[in-house]
């Protein structure tokens, strides 16, 4: 396991000081977020004076649970466009979080309930830009938060359960230890079960 920090948490007036100061901590990575494409040389300068290296890539903009077509499109516009720096940076894999605070999705019972419908939506659009994690040999993390940030994929299980529909190599989860501390019962034993897709 490699200790990384997200990039707007770390001090320093510039990139360069923040990989300093996460090498100087212990850290061994640094999770880079927003305008990755037009800092790609800034980020590549950084890395090239530390030995802290990106780890992933955080930024999707657009809402893949959205009830507007254009914000679901921008979600998945903006993996393809970050899947490719991933390997171009040596990170693992883009970062995404379906949707932030409660549904926008209506609840169609008796077809769908709205978490039911939000997980059919969730693993069509996943199947179809899993082609693009494959072909680029990176990876697409979906990350589980806490109950007081999302209504929709709060445990890792519920990670492991999209990720086994979209059946994908490409498709993991990230196991973010705050979001855990909140919502899992055992953080060990959760691990130990989500293990092959984290």
């Amino acid at each position: 396991m490699k200790l990384s920090c997200r990039e707007g948490m770390v001090p320093g007036e510039t990139l360069k000081e923040k990989f300093k100061n996460l090498e100087n901590w212990g850290y061994e990575g640094i999770e880079i977020t927003g305008n990755v494409k037009e800092r790609i040389e800034e980020i590549k300068e950084a890395e090239k004076e530390s030995k802290v290296k990106v780890s992933t890539i955080a930024g999707v903009g657009g809402c893949l649970l959205s009830p507007e077509r254009e914000e679901r499109e921008r979600a998945l516009s903006d993996m393809r466009e970050l899947l490719p720096l991933c390997s171009e940076l040596g990170a693992v894999g883009v970062i995404f979080v379906p949707i932030f605070g409660g549904a926008r999705l209506p609840d169609l019972s008796p077809l769908f309930s709205t978490v039911e419908l939000e997980k059919e939506l969730l693993i069509e659009q996943l199947k179809v830009v899993a082609k693009d994690a494959e072909s680029s040999g990176s990876f697409l993390l979906l990350e589980p938060l806490n109950r007081y940030e999302t209504h929709f994929i709060k445990t890792l299980a519920d990670g492991v359960e999209i990720c086994k529909a979209v059946s994908s190599p490409n498709i993991k989860i990230m196991a973010d230890f705050f979001h855990m501390n909140i919502e899992e019962e055992d953080i060990a034993q959760s691990l130990k079960q989500a293990a092959s897709y984290v």
